[in-house]
């Protein structure tokens, strides 16, 4: 099969949110709740509102991202300083469809190192913790 599947992230200065961007198939679809645009040759309703679902290009197209998501890591340092931020949550998602989506990604760089530390390394998510709010400042 051949497809478009491209993937682009927002820069924004350090401290800014990343809200919800869109999907688009040449044009904007929806919302979806990633933090990050796609852009894939999906097939849509007849309304162009959203992804027909159910159709087994768009299954496929969607079963793609999270492993391109995981090559962006590796490729782009800048996409790897932020990954932190680029990555949804399941509820952040708007439908079942993308939540599969997530869930893929969660799994697949479960391993990689990606997320800032407090020594300034990166961790792989499964080795970090959250800490509370001024945890590690005291004196």
């Amino acid at each position: 099969m051949v497809a478009e599947l491209a993937l682009a992230f927002p820069v924004h200065p350090p401290g800014s949110t990343y809200p919800g961007q869109f999907v688009f198939c040449y044009l904007p679809v929806k919302q979806a709740g990633l933090r990050f645009i796609v852009q894939a040759d999906f097939e849509l309703v007849t309304s162009r509102q959203d992804i027909h679902h159910g159709k087994p290009v768009n299954l496929w197209l969607r079963d793609q991202i999270a492993p391109f998501f995981v090559e962006c890591l590796h490729a782009d340092e800048h996409v790897r300083s932020l990954m932190h931020v680029f990555l949804p949550s399941p509820d952040d998602v708007s439908d079942n469809f993308w939540r599969a989506m997530v869930e893929q990604l969660w799994n697949l760089i479960a391993t990689e190192a990606c997320i800032p530390t407090v020594s300034g390394k990166l961790a792989a998510p499964k080795d970090v913790l959250l800490t509370a709010p001024g945890y590690g400042t005291h004196k």
